[in-house]
């Protein structure tokens, strides 16, 4: 009897634990999904089968619970997970910042350990004219293409592309991986960001035996409706069309498994699933994301499986995606760049597994809720003085309190236990606001003394028409 695909996966992974060499350096994959809100993902308790691959992952490995993105838009939150550093030290603030060249990347660490790197994108804003590719012996991103139909029509690629074009890259190798040259593999992923284009099969999962979305009107609405009121079937039906890409997606990834799986890349492999931020329908009166920092554009989803891991670890206290890098360097064996802000989580998970800690550098756990210790910072510094139209510029999480600066320093205290969906911005009592207070502005006394040089560059109007496309207005 054939076993299940997931079982195959796993087995190729776990034999690092009864006899893959333990001296050869694990390849590394890293999956980012765009626009993907943690609360769709089955193993943050979603119950609509949306993820149930992602959900099988997350059976062998770690589910961070309270993982959150340095931004609420790709480019700064990507370049914070490549470069550990947060969005005032690294400077990506528009569409036309560039990442400098003196920025120490992930990959760039990696291919000092002997590593292929590639990265496959279908979000051409993380470019390579704006400095994203330092590190990359392939790098390939495209941004969606302009055609006949409306803009809000113009799709970007879908992962059977990134697929294919990142497969032909591990097949062309040479010398091809193997346990003297492994393989960094980055791929990120466009099917939750609008527009939308779900499979068939998706939306009729979706519609349960009903009318399917309309997926045309939900691409309207996710274009114009950031400045319109919406009826309530409106905004149901873009949740639907939303739903249904995010279940596109869990079907695309299983098909690259097997085709991973197939080139015995999983022998011997660390995977991080997560993505750059969520988005939006309307909860606090905003359509998409890139304008505030709340939950549901901050926090997001992050599975680590590692070489022999067999079980589900839940994962209680407050991580950050800066954290992602420095980790990763720490269990290929090298030496964690001085410029990363984010903390190694290799020496916990092998100490602790069976109830996981995190003290991290300047983190500092509030002794009356242990299981929730930890702190994140998180900025969307998107525009210039006189064209912002975002409320929120700071925010911090430490533990279950929250807060968020405004970009007028107005502040808003959020007990995130008691008030998951963030109504009541006057919680905390006095003591616990002067705490986060704190943390704060020490958070923003290290980016300030830690910036980097800005630089940026112009942005063609045939490449604003497509970011337009994107829902975007740069």
């Amino acid at each position: 009897m054939k076993r299940p695909l997931v079982q195959w996966v796993f087995a190729a992974i776990l034999c690092f634990s009864v006899g893959c060499s333990r001296d050869r350096a694990p390849n590394i994959l890293l999956i980012v999904v765009d626009t993907l809100r943690a609360d769709r993902v089955g193993a943050y308790g979603n119950q609509r089968g949306l993820t149930p691959f992602i959900d099988a992952l997350a059976a062998r490995g770690y589910v961070f619970r309270h993982a959150y993105a340095q931004s609420s838009w790709t480019n700064p939150s990507v370049a914070s997970i490549l470069t550990s550093r947060f969005q005032s030290q690294h400077g990506i603030t528009t569409f036309e910042s560039v990442l400098a060249e003196t920025e120490v990347t992930l990959p760039e660490v990696l291919k000092q350990h002997g590593y292929a790197t590639g990265f496959f994108s279908a979000n051409g804003l993380i470019g390579h004219r704006l400095g994203f590719a330092q590190g990359y012996d392939e790098f390939w991103s495209i941004l969606v293409e302009a055609t006949n139909a409306p803009e809000y029509m113009w799709v970007p690629e879908r992962a059977t592309r990134i697929n294919e074009v990142a497969l032909a890259w591990l097949d062309n190798l040479s010398p091809p991986p193997g346990p003297s040259r492994p393989v960094f593999l980055h791929l990120h992923y466009m099917e939750p960001h609008n527009p939308y284009a779900p499979r068939d099969e998706a939306l009729e999962h979706i519609a349960d035996g009903g009318p399917p979305p309309n997926v045309e009107r939900a691409n309207s609405t996710s274009f114009y409706g950031y400045s319109l009121p919406l009826k309530p079937e409106a905004l149901r039906n873009l949740q639907n069309v939303y739903d249904a890409a995010v279940l596109s997606l869990d079907m695309e990834l299983r098909s690259m498994f097997v085709e991973l799986e197939r080139r015995r890349f999983f022998d011997n492999a660390l995977i991080v699933f997560t993505s750059d931020h969520g988005d939006e329908f309307k909860e606090h009166g905003f359509l998409g994301h890139e304008k505030t920092l709340f939950q549901e554009v901050v926090h997001v989803p992050l599975i680590l499986v590692v070489p022999g891991q067999t079980e589900r670890i839940e994962v209680e206290p407050v991580v950050s995606l800066v954290d992602v890098a420095p980790t990763l360097v720490d269990f290929v064996g090298g030496t964690v760049p001085p410029s990363f802000e984010g903390q190694s989580w290799k020496g916990t998970l092998v100490r602790e597994p069976s109830r996981w800690r995190f003290l991290s550098r300047g983190r500092t756990p509030l002794d009356e809720e242990p299981a929730s210790a930890g702190t994140a910072y998180t900025e969307l510094i998107k525009m210039p003085e006189g064209k912002r139209y975002t409320p929120h510029e700071h925010a911090v999480v430490s533990g279950s309190r929250k807060l968020i600066v405004g970009h007028d320093g107005e502040r808003e205290y959020y007990d995130l236990s008691g008030d998951p969906s963030e109504m009541n911005p006057h919680a905390l009592t006095e003591a616990e606001r002067l705490d986060l207070q704190g943390t704060y502005e020490r958070f923003r006394a290290r980016t300030i003394e830690h910036a980097a040089p800005r630089s940026t560059r112009t942005l063609d109007e045939d490449t604003k028409e497509r970011i337009r496309a994107l829902g975007y207005r740069p």
